[in-house]
């Protein structure tokens, strides 16, 4: 029976649910419901059964954990490949303390009381062994770091002098049970996610939640002592993560889930000048589209059709943000009992998002790290801030005003270039606290590098970290391994309150790191981390071995969707010849050729700002917002008897309900007369698009991590890009030259998921080849070795805007066959030999049909604000309605494509389709072919995409160059350039009931 219990253990709580986050060898609600279901037992009773059963396995004489230390001594022979055999035993473990954390007594008396209780076994036969208990944590962890994080980081450490128990203490020094209690603290304070927050600044808030009626009796006795603080600490964090995404994601029991709305902000380079797109939305990935209603019963969608890693609200006609912005906003999910709610703040600032090329609302700031922030745009409320920042921050920051910057609201100013250097020495007005960080210690932070995950760099571009502290000298030691029993990597230390420590140039062979810091002699910051490539990548699950299949020529979908008959290569399994013929009137290409990204919003016009009424009545000014008042109605928490000044208070609005904190220093000293300071610089009107991107170190890391979300590819690439088309444009590219394979959402036609292709090898007959899909340095330099030694030349070059080109001439087919006879990747698979590869691909692309696949049917109102796109000169211009036949560009759940048709059916698409259908029922071409010059040419923004690109793509082994506004794919054969035509033009529309 032990083995089942274990079995169940191992899904429930290694079931990927906490991927790159701490993983506690306790059942919260969650795991518990489903390890009862499967074990038949109540809820009430599963743990204290699963406890028995581990009883049972323990041996009553001599040492009680003999069994599994057999088990362990196999499974690591075996490799660890499977899941631990010893799950079971360290839940006992975790759970004694469990209990014992409901006494809020932690002694190693107490805690074999209730061990001895659950397994049936003598207190004192337990506590003599308790020596032996510690291996099982230290193969835990090496387990979770041998999987690179996929199922939780490890979290087992001493929290106290009693090494054996605090091991297992820290698991439970708060009951899973409890947790959910941190909801009230999230909610109050309005963290939205997106951001970090460091173990330094949470111990401020909870500081303060703690005196709450939310907190219980055992939370308040384990925050009391000093040595559990820490780890109280790192367990909140893991709860925001999981609260940020399930608020975003599902409803947590019949309570009302509240969730706080936060402010992204795109600052988009443009010509002549940059714009600001402003978005009111939510951090995460949404799934599918939720439903919302406003106060007013208007429906609104949240869904993530601009950003992977944050999901906006829309219509944006249905989202004011002038009057939002002054006066917040509430939202209701449709048949969920969840409530989304914005605030009212005369101070908002924003921090770089983690996981995309945007800025993030934020309820508090950080030393050191830079931020935007937008300020009301009233001259009291921007002295106050300006002189704050004189004070606090470091020189550079400018400021530009609506007029400055369009899509900025008006009635509003944006202050950029702002870092944060200092603590106030007077702290400012309510309306300014927001700019006050929370603690002067910032913490152990990892700033930098290309992040595949939570805690997982890359090897070629670990992280920098810095330490901020507040108490004196500080330190930061690098180790190797799992904890710090490891080898010193590396070591900074500096007599001042911040110290810094770049990783590169330290990184083990193995990875594996741990960083300690230390402030002032004392431990004050711990973090474990891994740097990977894809030397080693990450192991590929059953399904996801078979990887994506183009299900139309222009998506892809997982194999482990289809039956097994229909799986197949996306180059193999086509029948058929390719058309020898072709079509009349493609010689000419039609006029125009503007640009078209496919990405951008809406020309933005700024808005009115809300005209500020005055009050006549006491009734009046107890009926306006925040906003329109000009300020909240604070009420601050009385101190606790003989609380330091420092001691973090809460005050609440007692209008919207905004709680922040604040420190009781007294009331402030009169300001004395400054003098007059220099104005604040202007921000400059354009920028050049950032666009930074190493793309062999790109490639690498996509065959690291195998495939992944749209918001996983995206958050690669969150400092390198400026502007969410480029992510997407370099995806495409990818995708175009036979490295990655995207599946697209039908209708919106944005990349959904990725997938990077299997190694091939394309061998055209000229016997030239290029390697293709997943390759690692490894795999590249024996493929190298083998073919330059068998008589090929390596003809490899650097080209600009794709990784390199590893390409070889003078290839015989005997020797490639050879080759991928020869030659693994890491996941076993061979590599496959592709011969004529543009027109393999185009025989499979033309087996697949049309492009129809990527059309819905769409309804909108008539008046829905459109563009319609002008055929002749490449355009879109503004329309009054979407009546008459065409491509047309909508304001609808963010921004939306769709064609209408000659029947008056209107259907939602890609952009690149539904223009061509357009186009072809104009009788106008996007797109043309020159017999003498064997050029394929594209209108850009109608540029092919998906097998169309591929095969393109791979009869020069490039990707097309551009000029003017047109792309240029080179040496294409005409039945090639026919095959391409056929699918792009012979797209039969469905009826608009199929």
């Amino acid at each position: 029976m032990y083995g089942e219990v274990n079995e169940v253990l191992n899904e429930v709580i290694f079931s990927g649910r906490f991927e790159s986050r701490p993983v506690f060898m306790v059942l919260d609600p969650v795991a518990l419901s489903s390890a009862a279901k499967r074990l038949g037992q109540n809820e009430e009773e599963v743990e204290a059964f699963i406890c028995k059963e581990v009883g049972k396995s323990l041996s009553r004489t001599g040492n009680p954990y003999a069994r599994h230390e057999t088990q362990l001594k196999f499974w690591c022979k075996e490799g660890m490949a499977t899941k631990p055999p010893f799950t079971a035993l360290l839940f006992c473990l975790s759970h004694a303390a469990e209990l014992m954390a409901s006494d809020g007594k932690h002694t190693q008396g107490n805690y074999y009381v209730r061990l001895s209780e659950l397994t049936g076994l003598p207190k004192d036969q337990l506590s003599l062994r308790g020596i032996d208990t510690e291996k099982f944590w230290h193969w835990l962890a090496r387990w979770l770091v041998s999987t690179d994080y996929r199922y939780g980081r490890p979290t087992a450490r001493p929290v106290n002098q009693f090494k054996y128990i605090s091991i297992a203490i820290s698991q439970a020094i708060i009951r899973a049970g409890d947790r959910a209690c941190f909801h009230d603290m999230f909610e109050r304070y309005g963290f939205a996610g997106g951001y970090t927050v460091t173990e330094a600044e949470i111990g401020r808030y909870i500081d303060s939640w703690i005196r709450s009626s939310a907190a219980n009796r055992r939370l308040r006795q384990a925050w009391a002592d000093p040595k559990l603080r820490p780890r109280i600490c790192e367990i909140v964090l893991a709860e925001l993560e999981d609260w940020s995404e399930a608020s975003s994601a599902s409803n947590v029991g019949d309570r009302e889930q509240l969730a706080a709305l936060a402010l992204a902000l795109s600052l988009v380079p443009g010509f002549p000048d940059r714009v600001a797109a402003l978005s009111l939305g939510l951090h995460g990935e949404q799934g599918d589209v939720q439903l919302l209603s406003d106060r007013q019963g208007h429906q609104l969608t949240l869904d993530n059709d601009v950003f992977g890693s944050f999901a906006t609200l829309s219509p944006p006609a249905s989202v004011p943000l002038p009057e939002i912005l002054l006066k917040g906003a509430e939202y209701v999910a449709l048949g969920q009992n969840r409530t989304f709610r914005w605030r009212y703040k005369a101070v908002i600032p924003f921090v770089r998002a983690e996981t995309g090329p945007f800025w993030i609302e934020t309820n508090k700031t950080a030393l050191g790290s830079p931020h935007v922030i937008l300020v009301r745009d009233r001259q009291r409320t921007r002295s106050a801030v300006e002189d704050l920042l004189n004070e606090l921050a470091a020189p550079g920051f400018t400021v530009a005003t609506s007029a400055d910057l369009p899509g900025l609201p008006a009635g509003w100013v944006l202050y950029e270039n702002v870092c944060l250097m200092r603590m106030p020495a007077v702290l400012p007005d309510n309306d300014l606290r927001s700019l006050v960080p929370v603690s002067r210690a910032a913490g152990l932070q990892s700033i930098g590098g290309m992040r595949l995950s939570r805690s997982v760099w890359h090897r070629q571009a670990p992280p920098v970290l810095r330490f901020e502290g507040s108490k004196g000298a500080t330190c930061i030691e690098l180790f190797e391994g799992i904890d710090t029993d490891g080898t010193v990597l590396a070591k900074a230390e500096t007599d001042g309150e911040a110290c810094e420590l770049d990783v590169s140039g330290h990184v083990p062979e193995s990875g594996d790191m741990v960083a300690l810091a230390h402030e002032a002699g004392k431990e004050a910051g711990y973090l474990g981390f891994l740097c990977r490539t894809a030397r080693r990548p990450r192991p590929l699950e059953v399904d996801s071995l078979q990887g994506f299949q183009y299900a139309s020529p222009f998506s892809a979908q997982s194999r482990a969707e289809l039956a097994d008959g229909d799986r197949s290569e996306n180059w193999v399994n086509a029948a058929g010849e390719l058309p020898s013929v072709m079509p009349q009137g493609f010689e000419v290409l039609g006029a125009g050729g503007e640009a078209e990204r496919g990405f951008a919003r809406l020309p933005i016009e700024n808005s009115d700002p809300i005209i500020r009424r005055k009050a006549q009545t006491a009734e009046e000014f107890e009926a306006m917002s925040c906003g329109e008042r000009g300020g909240h109605l604070w009420a601050c928490e009385t101190p606790p008897p003989r609380a330091k000044p420092s001691t973090p208070l809460e005050q609440t609005c007692k209008d919207c309900r905004l709680s922040v904190l604040t420190e009781n220093r007294g009331k402030p000293p009169k300001r004395v007369q400054e003098k007059e300071r220099e104005p604040v610089p202007r921000a400059p009107h354009n920028l050049v698009p950032v666009e930074q991107v190493d793309h062999d170190l790109l490639l690498d890391a996509l065959c690291f991590l195998g495939e992944g979300s749209w918001a996983s590819f995206e958050a690669l690439l969150s400092s390198n890009v400026s502007e969410p088309w480029q992510a997407h444009a370099i995806a495409r590219s990818l995708e175009a030259l036979g490295y990655v394979d995207l599946a697209r959402k039908p209708g919106a036609g944005r990349i959904a998921r990725w997938s990077i292709s299997a190694p091939t090898l394309n061998l055209s007959g000229s016997g030239r080849a290029h390697m293709r899909g997943f390759r690692n340095a490894t795999m590249t330099n024996a493929v190298r070795e083998f073919l330059v030694g068998g008589g090929a030349r390596d003809v490899s070059e650097a080209l600009d805007g794709q990784p390199l080109d590893i390409a070889f001439d003078g290839i015989e087919p005997d020797l490639a066959a050879l080759l991928v006879q020869s030659i693994k990747d890491p996941h076993g698979r061979s590599i496959a030999l592709v011969l004529d590869p543009p027109r393999a691909i185009a025989r499979r692309m033309a087996s697949l049909g049309s492009t129809r696949g990527m059309l819905v049917p769409l309804s909108v109102a008539d008046d829905v604000a459109a563009e319609r796109y002008d055929l002749a000169h490449g355009r879109w211009n503004r329309c009054h309605d979407v009546l008459e036949p065409g491509a047309y560009r909508l304001a609808w759940r963010g921004q939306a494509y769709a064609y209408r048709d000659g029947r008056g059916n209107l259907f939602q698409g890609p952009h690149e389709i539904v223009k061509v259908l357009a186009a072809r029922d104009a009788g106008i071409n996007l797109h043309a072919y020159s017999q003498a010059n064997a050029e394929f040419v594209s209108r850009l923004g109608a540029d092919p995409a998906g097998l169309l690109a591929r095969a393109l793509c791979a009869c020069s082994g490039r990707l097309p160059t551009q000029e003017g506004g047109v792309l240029k794919y080179s040496q294409v054969p005409g039945d090639l350039a026919a095959a391409v035509l056929d699918v792009l033009y012979s797209t039969e529309v469905p009826d608009e009931s199929s």
